[in-house]
Formats: C-alpha cells, structure tokens, sequence
C-alpha cells in the first residue's frame, strides 16, 4: 500500500502555509465584518419603515407581532424576525435616526460621504454586532450620547455583552 502524505519540512513552504491560514483567517473576519454591516443597515432601515409608516397606528398594536410571523413565512429559516427583534430595529432607528447618516435617496442606501470619517462620527455603529446593541438599548433608554458612548467603546476596545 502507497503512502501518499508527504511531509514537507522546507522553511519557505512552512511560512507559505501559514501565511495562507492567517489570510484565510483575515478574510473570514473581513466578509463577517461585512455580513454585520448589511445585518445593521437592513435592521435600521426596518425600524425606519415601521416609523414612517406609522405601522401600530395604521395595522394595529399587535402588527409586529403579525409581521413577524408574515415575514417568517415569506424567509423561511431565516433568523432575525422576532417580535422583539421588530421591536428592537425601531428603537435603534429611534434612538439614531437623527445622527448624521447619509441617505442616497435612490434606493435608500446607506452611504459613505467621502468627506467624512463616517464610522467615527457613528461612533462604529455599524461595527458591532446587533445583539450588542439591542443590549445598549436595554441599558440606555433613549440616551443616544449614552448609547454612542457605549458603541464607540465596544468598537475600540473589542467589549463583549457581559461588560
């Protein structure tokens, strides 16, 4: 029987093989970075929709709940769609729909000024991932420099939500 692993020892293959691991490792956190920042943008723009168009006043109080189960059945296995979670996309967009995002009006896009250091003056709100902030919602209410403040931290310094 034909032993077909071969065992490389050259220094240069060695150091290949791990530069190739830790790319492989940087793209991965580059396309959930990625991943992240669409969740985020998608999730305030919901909140978005249900503010203006005024969804409790003109379905009804239990429309999120009703949502939720609409939209379960129209993505079928796919996360996010919870009452609650409805519920947290409006107080996210409540709580910073008035902080300078630029909105291409075509298609509603979220976009980057080049004149701006845009994920600064947010503060990194689109760096970090939605559980942590519908923790920052739970903790700070309406205080959007609060909020900011805890969003800017989370992004600097890598917090986790048991901080």
């Amino acid at each position: 029987m034909e032993n077909h692993n071969l065992t490389i020892i050259d220094k240069e293959y060695l150091s290949w093989v791990k530069d190739l691991a830790l790319r492989y490792r940087q793209s991965q956190i580059k396309a959930a970075v990625k991943v992240n920042r669409e969740q985020i943008r998608f999730n305030f723009l919901l909140g978005k929709d249900l503010v203006e168009l005024h969804a409790e006043e003109r379905w009804g109080q239990r429309v999120l709940t009703q949502l939720s189960i609409d939209i379960r059945k129209e993505l079928p296995g796919v996360e996010g769609f919870s009452k609650s979670n409805l519920y947290y996309c409006k107080k996210f967009y409540l709580l910073y729909n008035e902080v300078d995002i630029f909105f291409h009006q075509v298609g509603g896009k979220i976009e980057e000024s080049p004149s701006t250091d845009f994920f600064h003056q947010l503060g990194g709100i689109f760096q970090i991932p939605w559980k942590h902030h519908c923790l920052i919602l739970d903790k700070v209410k309406n205080d959007r420099s609060k909020a900011l403040f805890y969003v800017r931290k989370t992004a600097e310094y890598g917090w986790s939500r048991a901080m």
